[in-house]
Parts: C-alpha cells; structure tokens; sequence
C-alpha cells in the first residue's frame, strides 16, 4: 500500500503539469494517455525536483517530500476539478470483440509472469547494483545528494556522469517504503505497463483500437523487453520516453498542433535525465525539425512552434548539462580527450564485429522474437512509401539515430569494440524497438487513418 502511495504521489505530480499544458494548449487527453503521460512526465518532475534540492542545498527527507506532495495533490484537485471535462475525454462504452479481448489478456497473463518472477528478486544485474542501486541508497541514506558524491572515483561509484533519473526514482519510492532492496524491483514492471498503455493512446490516433491493442501486443511480449522490464535497468524507461516522444513527433507532422510538438518536447528533455544516449536523439529531433521548418511554406508560424519546444527542452535538461560540463564529468566510455586516431581506426577495422553481433540480435527468436525479421520484410516491401508525406521525415529519424548510434561505438575508448557491442547493442535495440513497431504498423496499414479518441 505504502509503495503505491509512493507511485500515486509521483503521478499527482505528472498530472498538475500536464493539465497545466493541456489548459493552454487546448488538447484533450484520452484517459489511458492522461494517466500514462504523467507518470512519465512525473518522473521528469521528481528528478528535476531532487536535483534542485541538492543545487541549493536543501534536504530531500520525507518531511520535506510530504510537502510537496501535499502541495502537487491540492493544485491537481484543484486543476482537475476546474478542466477535466474539458482536458479528459470520457471513456467509451464501446463493446470489446473477442480479438481485443483475447489480446488484453495475454498482456494481462505477460504482465502477472513479469511480477511473479521478480516478486522474491532483489536488485541483480551489474549495472542495477553498481550504478543506480548504489546511488540510490547513497541518495537515500544522506537524505539527498551528498556534497562530495560527483568529486568520488570510478573505484567507489560507477559512471557519475550517468543522468540520475533512475536512481531519483528509486530514491523517490525508499522516502515512502524505507529501504528494501527486494520491494524496489516493482518499480519497473510499472514502467513497463505505463509503456504500454501510452504506446496504445498514441496508436489510437493513428489506428482502430483493434489494430493498436495488436501492436502494443507485438511490443509487450518481445520477450528482451519483458526481461528488462524485471531487471533495474535504465534503457526500458528510456526506450519509453523515446518512442512517446517519436509518435508525439509525428502527430505533429502530421496534424501542426502545438500540443504534439510540446509534449514530444517535454519527453525528449526528461529522457536526458535518463541516459546519456537521449542526447542522440534530442540532436536527431533538432535536425528533422529544421528540415520540416526548411520545406514548410507555413515556416514563420512552425518556427514559432519550433523556439517554445526548444526553450522547454533548453529548460528541462540545462540544470543536469551545464552542471555536468561545469563539474567535468566524463564519460569514461567516450572520452575524446584519450581518444586517437589510431584508436578510431582500430575501432573502424573492427565493424564487422558490430555488423556480425546485429545478425545474432536480428535472427535470434529467443530475444526478439520474429520482430526484426517482420520490420526488415515490411520496410524492404513498403520501401517505395517511404517518401510520402510524413514518412519520410519519420524514416530519416530512424536511420540518423542509427547512423548516430553506430559513429558512438567507433568513438569508444574504455575498452575494444567487441566489449561494446557484446554488452550494448542488445540494449540499444531496446530504445528502438517500439519506434519501428510504430513505423511497421504504419507501412504496413493500407490506409492509415486517424479517429477519435474512444479511450
């Protein structure tokens, strides 16, 4: 009961911010998205609010987290109670036919597997330990960041110049549940079912409800996703923000409504808070939108659009970035100050490694499934398509962030390229996993319509 109070406390605060945006942008949320939405977005606000704290020097305990939230649950009475007919559409009572109903329950029997197999399971995996684990009982124990925690090695805490999203969550739930190691794994098997439901909210816009319970069913049951759904890992909650903010992207293409472009925005600066992959991303969001701002004959108004999602995402992700650079925290996997040429070269002559350890991915059933095979069939048969309308754009965003991907292993100095891609790249499929069930869905719908939302 106590952990639910933690995750009800952190979508009160998503909840106050997006009905504060959907109050000035005129969008209604279907209620699947409305509930989704915040909970990713009241990720963002938890970990900017804690990072906050420690800049000024200002205790996260519980008496301090109480207020806050009582503060957040008092604005959200009060903001929902003046605009939720106005922000929340209604849920419709449309009967499920026994398609949908066989497909909700799989996901519902995928579901209770993943919280079955990690109910007696604590922290595992390096990475949950060694980074973000540790960091989060550090952060809970001192009642927020420690002033000398960013000046420690290497040798007493793991990569500190990871984006602390994760470890602020796990910090977030200890102030309610007390430290427990085994209790705390829960906290990705929801992030996995607020995923999924964004990611069918967002489908709807695009497809009938049938169709999108049948991709997000596509995507629930990868059986890599799953895994990572039970393990304390960043890339599942990164592979989320990403892919929410991609569609939220293309609704934007598409429709030229300034909610779309904000809340693609406002996902795209809390992923960098997450990984520091996001960055790739964000750059690629930057570039595909100057592109559309270039061919548009409505460029004025789009630029206008254009400069709102960059001061946001400028004022989300600043605070982390600037005190980054200010701090010199480096990325001990990519360091350009050691990287030489010869390292880059070596790196170079070894890409078949990359390219033979993708195969394996690709035609591996046991992680995947057969999802890779289904994306290459349908893009190599759709191929024509890809330079109609917003597709383009859209495709273009795929192949940079792969091309982007793939220069940031050919740059890797802490170790060979085989280390990397070994450890990785299954991990970097993750992030990208839902985009291309998004854009297979797509390719593959004779006609792509949009409805209204019947959430």
């Amino acid at each position: 009961m106590i952990f639910c109070l933690g995750l009800a406390s952190i979508e009160i605060l998503g909840m106050d911010l997006v009905l504060l945006l959907g109050l000035l942008f005129k969008y209604r949320y279907s209620r699947i998205e409305f509930i989704t939405f915040s909970f990713f977005v009241g990720l963002g606000v938890i970990s900017y609010l804690q990072f906050i704290f420690y800049l000024v020097s200002v205790r996260s305990n519980a008496q301090f987290i109480a207020i806050v939230v009582s503060m957040g649950l008092g604005l959200f009475i009060y903001l929902y109670l003046k605009s939720a007919k106005e922000i929340v559409t209604s849920i419709d009572g449309k009967p499920l036919d026994w398609i949908e109903r066989l497909v909700i329950l799989g996901l519902f029997i995928q579901v209770f597997w993943i919280i079955l197999h990690i109910l007696p399971m604590p922290v595992q995996a390096f990475d949950s330990v060694a980074n973000f684990s540790l960091k989060a009982k550090i952060f809970y124990l001192n009642e927020g960041i420690p002033g000398n925690f960013f000046n420690l090695s290497e040798y007493s805490v793991w990569h500190l110049d990871y984006p602390l999203l994760l470890p602020f969550y796990m910090t977030w739930i200890y102030r309610f549940i007390g430290f427990n190691d085994v209790l705390i794994t829960k906290i990705m098997p929801v992030v996995y079912i607020m995923f999924l439901g964004l990611f069918y909210a967002l489908l709807t816009k695009f497809f009938s409800r049938k169709y999108s319970l049948i991709a997000v069913f596509f995507l629930g049951t990868i059986p890599q996703l799953t895994r990572y759904a039970a393990i304390v890992y960043a890339d599942l909650v990164l592979g989320a923000c990403i892919t929410s903010a991609f569609i939220y992207f293309i609704l934007y293409l598409r429709d030229k409504k300034s909610a779309f472009l904000v809340n693609s925005a406002l996902l795209f600066g809390v992923s960098v808070w997450i990984k520091n992959e996001a960055l790739v991303f964000l750059a690629v969001f930057f570039i595909i939108l100057a592109a559309k701002i270039a061919c548009s004959k409505e460029r004025y108004i789009l630029l206008r659009q254009a400069i709102l999602a960059c001061l946001i995402i400028l004022l989300i992700v600043s605070p982390w970035l600037v005190f980054k650079c200010h701090k010199g925290l480096i990325n001990s996997d990519i360091n350009l100050k050691v990287l030489t040429a010869g390292k880059f070269l070596k790196n170079l002559r070894d890409s078949p490694i990359l390219l033979f350890e993708l195969q394996r991915e690709v035609f591996n059933p046991k992680k995947w499934n057969i999802l890779w095979i289904i994306v290459i069939s349908v893009f190599i048969w759709k191929r024509k398509m890809f330079s109609d309308g917003i597709l383009k754009y859209a495709v273009s965003f795929v192949f940079l962030a792969l091309l982007f991907y793939s220069c940031a292993l050919f740059l890797t100095t802490s170790s060979d390229l085989c280390f990397h891609v070994e450890k990785e790249l299954t991990r970097f499929m993750i992030h990208f996993a839902g985009i291309f069930i998004f854009l297979t869905a797509y390719l593959f719908q004779k006609e792509v319509f949009s409805e209204e939302i019947n959430d």
